[in-house]
């Protein structure tokens, strides 16, 4: 059963959680002209009964008043109270329920709005203005994750691993390692060395953030000074076709689209010819479908995105190595 096939199969439809989860739910869904009657919550907020006129009801209340219904209700909260509330519905007797993920809602969006219906080559509106994240995983992904399968190898045992953001690629590719982050909303800065320790990792590991970094050559710089003799910075920017990150443009900036030999030459004037190699990835195909939002899961002849054309590069990959 898909999200689609559940809403068809229900003439009453209720989301299970009343915060951004379950109003983009509801939102979403009644673009395509299914109707929400009313959220359900665990807890309600008296301060708060009604969302854009759809009533918030509690469990209880909503068992009162629509509970001899046959209705279907989505579950749109967070993974962390997916357990809860299913135990809740399945101990009142309650067994028509779904739960709306992000890959359900990505593969109702692909079945509900398909490449198909759009004039690619006379609307000026995208498919997706999330670069595709709202269908299914983004093409710029895709090349990311190839880019590191294909050079983790670089440094096959490190000790300690430092990554931007969150650890998922550390975690993934280096085990046995120790693994830190790199957080800028706790003042750690790339362009300012003495907030990162130096000259200590073995793996920097830096997607799509160069061209977020409006001074990318003291970013880089920084890159360098924090890995120890030998250490590898596994790298990857956004190309020169691309969509505006409009989330980060608005938070720090979206400043950099980088060809192949741009971004080489940046980091070769810091890492060193010898030490630097560049892997672009992408064609037309790509590149087409990428600026349109549309997502892997989208194409039928997935297997053309391994076909390179560094023309058309809208991801480049970069293996640094620091030697003294």
């Amino acid at each position: 059963m898909t999200l689609l096939g559940f809403c068809k199969n229900h003439e009453h439809l209720f989301i299970y959680g009343a915060g951004k989860r379950g109003v983009s739910v509801k939102n979403m869904i009644g673009q395509h002209g299914f109707q929400v009657e009313a959220y359900i919550v665990s807890h309600i907020d008296s301060s708060q009964k009604q969302i854009e006129s759809i009533d918030i009801l509690s469990f209880e209340q909503w068992k009162k008043t629509y509970g001899d219904l046959n209705g279907g209700i989505l579950i749109a909260v967070s993974d962390k109270y997916v357990n809860e509330i299913t135990h809740t519905l399945l101990s009142a007797g309650i067994k028509s329920f779904f739960f709306a993920n992000n890959e359900t809602c990505q593969e109702f969006r692909r079945e509900t709005d398909t490449v198909k219906l759009h004039d690619l080559l006379n609307s000026v509106e995208p498919v997706s203005r999330l670069f595709g994240f709202d269908r299914g995983t983004p093409i710029d992904r895709y090349y990311m994750d190839k880019f590191l399968t294909e050079n983790a190898i670089a440094m096959p045992n490190p000790q300690n691993t430092f990554e931007v953001g969150e650890s998922i690629y550390s975690e993934k590719f280096y085990e046995n390692a120790n693994h830190e982050i790199l957080m800028f909303d706790k003042g750690m800065d790339l362009t300012k060395p003495e907030t990162v320790r130096q000259n200590y990792y073995d793996v920097f590991i830096c997607t799509q953030v160069f061209n977020f970094i409006y001074d990318v050559k003291a970013a880089i710089r920084g890159a360098f000074s924090l890995l120890r003799d030998g250490g590898v910075m596994l790298c990857t920017v956004a190309g020169n076709i691309s969509q505006v990150s409009r989330s980060d443009m608005e938070n720090y900036g979206h400043f950099w689209g980088f060809t192949y030999l741009g971004i080489q030459r940046l980091v070769e004037e810091t890492f060193g010819e010898q030490n630097v190699k560049v892997c672009p990835y992408g064609n037309a195909m790509a590149a087409t479908a990428f600026i349109q939002g549309i997502a892997v899961e989208d194409l039928k002849e997935k297997e053309k995105l391994d076909l390179i054309d560094p023309d058309y590069a809208i991801t480049v990959g970069i293996v640094a190595k620091k030697r003294g």
